[in-house]
């Protein structure tokens, strides 16, 4: 079941190196969507390890920081020159899970599961650039804190490192948004599809 992963992964990085050469020409880049995304099927995941699939199913949150990890080092061994370029950001994006829940089905307890939806799109919100993990820079000293995970909200150190400074006020940490990493983000709005509304 490797194969087809092979095959994206070399399209996603002739796109990569085809926008990095726009890029340095100092054109405008055409960026191509989802070029960092692996579309993996859930089902060859399922035929090689129940165990990881329902782990993954189970705690999706959890499992997503490694499993991006798990695509960068895959393709950085099939592609080395990609090593050059420590900012691009992969991403796992599951498709032909079995278990489809209607809206309808969605529930408080779906929360950091890995779900799959059925439904119709009837709005969606332009594309925004969403905070993933920031470097701030504290204000007393210049101590910069990286790496810092943003938890659906926008996450401050909680202390900066240096143990003179000590500083612990928010207002005194500066975002260094060079240094941070930021994905595409939408709101999509989804309502149930007719066949699913109950009569009534």
């Amino acid at each position: 079941f490797i194969y087809p992963y092979v095959e994206q992964a070399n399209q996603m990085a002739v796109r990569l190196e085809s926008r990095r050469s726009e890029t340095d020409q100092e054109e405008e880049p055409h960026a191509t969507p989802f070029a960092t995304t692996m579309f993996v099927d859930y089902t060859h995941l399922l035929n090689h390890d129940v165990d990881l699939c329902e782990a993954v199913e189970a705690e999706m949150v959890r499992f997503d920081p490694f499993l991006r990890q798990a695509v960068q080092q895959f393709m950085l061994q099939l592609h080395p020159s990609l090593d050059r370029d420590a900012t691009t950001v992969y991403f796992v994006a599951l498709h032909n899970v079995p278990h489809q829940l209607a809206v309808r089905d969605l529930k408080t307890d779906s929360v950091g599961r890995l779900v799959a939806v059925s439904g119709t799109v009837t709005r969606t919100s332009d594309v925004r650039p969403e905070l993933l993990v920031a470097t701030f820079s504290c204000n007393k000293c210049g101590l910069l804190a990286e790496n810092v995970q943003q938890q659906y909200h926008y996450t401050y150190p909680t202390i900066c490192r240096n143990p003179r400074c000590q500083n612990r006020s928010n207002a005194e940490f500066a975002l260094e948004i060079r240094s941070s990493e930021f994905v595409d983000w939408q709101k999509l709005r989804v309502q149930e599809n007719s066949d699913e509304i109950p009569p009534g």
